[in-house]
């Protein structure tokens, strides 16, 4: 399945590459119901698919997060995807599309990032699956004393 997003961001150097790339649950239709915790999205970078930070989140606090994207981390709580949550990727976290050199692993979303500015495309996997890859990279930092 291949959903083509038409945002005003990039996967390009420069201000545009912080941007959030923000996908409605109800966007990722065939996830739905799927526990948050099994997510893995991942982008082609150097000949590879690896994974790529990310988050989850309900709608109504989406916006307040999805500024600074970070891998998710595991949901002891079990929440699962709903039609109202939104899943925040970083636009430079964005790559490679998958290709017979790169193949496309089965049971995965295609997130096509089409820039209108003119940029070349850019694409991430998302999946729910048993074992997911985390990315090492995180955005964001959260010290309780300050």
């Amino acid at each position: 399945m291949l959903f083509a997003l038409a945002a005003p961001a990039s996967a390009l150097p420069g201000p545009r590459a912080w941007q959030p790339v923000v996908i409605a649950g109800a966007q990722l239709s065939p996830l739905l119901g799927m526990p948050a915790n099994t997510f893995e999205v991942l982008a082609g970078r150097d000949g590879k698919l690896r994974p790529i930070s990310f988050q989850i989140d309900p709608a109504a606090t989406a916006s307040a997060s999805a500024a600074a994207p970070r891998c998710s981390s595991t949901d002891e709580n079990g929440a699962l995807l709903e039609a109202a949550d939104e899943v925040a990727i970083l636009s430079a976290d964005f790559g490679d599309a998958a290709n017979a050199a790169l193949p496309r692993p089965a049971d995965v979303l295609e997130i096509a990032l089409k820039d209108p500015l003119g940029g070349p495309d850019r694409y991430a996997y998302v999946a729910s699956v048993p074992s997911p890859l985390r990315s090492p990279v995180s955005y964001v930092q959260f010290d309780p004393a300050t």
